[in-house]
């Protein structure tokens, strides 16, 4: 019984792993077509319009600009730098919104520092990030998809690949 329940969590672990993932890529991909699109939301137009140019004053990464992006099915709020034409895997924000009006105090930051990885070159295989958080998020999808390259990027214990809108485990 014990050796059953065993396999059962291991099972029950792996299947709430690859959904997090899925999810991530889910609204990685949703975010980039916001992008690509070009339907950002202007600042002034949010309900808490100062409370939000607050928190990015306070929070923002200097020398980036920040665009705002709201996904409204899932009531998704996001702020993301860009500088130039480089890959910027920190310092994005997500937060919670609902009729107009940011949750700031949801709001958090793909990394805890502000990380510029560069102009990914023509022919640029992939780059190499490290995480702080258990797993790749939606904005490593987004990154990976506008510049049009692989991510591989160290959570814990495992190395991901971020490519093309999926992430998936590279088996070492």
């Amino acid at each position: 019984m014990k050796q059953l329940l065993g396999i059962a969590l291991i099972v029950f672990s792996a299947l709430v792993h690859s959904g997090s993932l899925e999810d991530a890529a889910a609204l990685g991909n949703e975010l980039t077509q916001s992008v690509q699109s070009k339907a950002s939301t202007k600042l002034k137009k949010l309900a808490n319009y100062k409370e939000v140019k607050s928190f990015l004053k306070a929070s923002g990464c200097p020398g980036f600009k920040y665009t705002a992006y709201i996904l409204p099915e899932r009531s998704k709020f996001y702020l993301i730098a860009t500088s130039s034409k480089n890959v910027i895997i920190g310092r994005h924000f997500v937060g919670d919104i609902a009729d107009n009006l940011v949750d700031v105090s949801s709001l958090t930051s793909s990394t805890n520092g502000c990380l510029n990885m560069g102009t990914a070159r023509a022919y640029t295989v992939g780059m190499f990030v490290t995480h702080l958080k258990p797993e790749p998020n939606e904005f490593h999808v987004q990154e990976s998809n506008l510049a049009k390259i692989a991510l591989y990027v160290r959570a814990g214990d495992e190395l991901y690949s971020v490519s093309e809108g999926v992430i998936s485990i590279v088996e070492e």
